[in-house]
């Protein structure tokens, strides 16, 4: 066994669609830079599978504002019920804790302020019957197009040894990420029973997609039984 799953998240889909990304902000609170990367852009090349639409190409600088631009997008769709109520204002940014602990440190990220603005050019672009979109949230669509095409039926995941990736759909906290021998991706395993196991599909583990393993000296292969 190389790591085992310790924290899932649902799936990209179901967190895009609802807007709440406060599981993947409880995630990147609690992992730490490796590689030279913040928790932050760990998580967001993580969510993309650091590469540009599928082609294999890592993931730019130039991604990186197309997702911060997705946060605001996402954090002013999440709020905008709740800011013309002052109660439920504050309500709502009761619930926000672990975004808002994560941009004491990672900057980047849109202020309380930028995301109300965001909730107003909205509103005007919407008495003016412009498009219900306006054209400041275009910049996302790279970045949120991606990640659909990634993460959209994966699940985010934290492993026992701190690392991040995306396992598919029907992972289990407890599931098992290997390496096996010849194979270009980690797979997640179910032990069925003491040497056996049931193959649940590819994983992404950032950090660890390009042969990485190995420069923590080679790993020791043991022989398994996948039904």
């Amino acid at each position: 066994m190389f790591d085992q799953i310790s924290i899932q998240t649902e799936m990209g889909q179901t967190i895009l669609q609802t807007h709440d990304l406060n599981q993947w902000w409880k995630v990147v609170n609690i992992i730490t830079s490796k590689q030279g990367q913040s928790p932050l852009e760990m998580m967001w090349r993580t969510i993309v599978g650091n590469q540009e639409e599928l082609t294999g190409i890592q993931a730019t600088k130039d991604l990186e504002k197309s997702f911060l631009n997705f946060v605001l997008f996402q954090m002013a769709q999440h709020y905008k019920p709740h800011r013309n109520r002052n109660a439920q204002s504050e309500d709502y940014w009761s619930t926000q804790t672990e975004y808002l602990n994560l941009r004491k440190t990672e900057n980047l990220l849109p202020t309380k302020e930028d995301i109300t603005h965001a909730c107003e050019v909205w509103d005007q672009a919407i008495k003016r019957k412009a498009e219900v979109t306006p054209p400041e949230f275009h910049a996302m669509k790279k970045w949120l197009q991606n990640a659909m095409m990634m993460s959209g039926r994966r699940r985010v995941m934290l492993t026992a040894n701190g690392n991040l990736g995306l396992a598919p759909e029907s992972c289990c906290v407890g599931d098992m990420v290997v390496f096996i021998q010849g194979a270009k991706t980690p797979f997640i395993l179910r032990r069925t029973s003491s040497d056996r196991f049931e193959l649940v599909g590819e994983a992404y583990l950032h950090g660890y997609m390009n042969g990485e393993i190995c420069r923590e000296g080679l790993p020791d292969f043991v022989p398994i039984i996948i039904e």
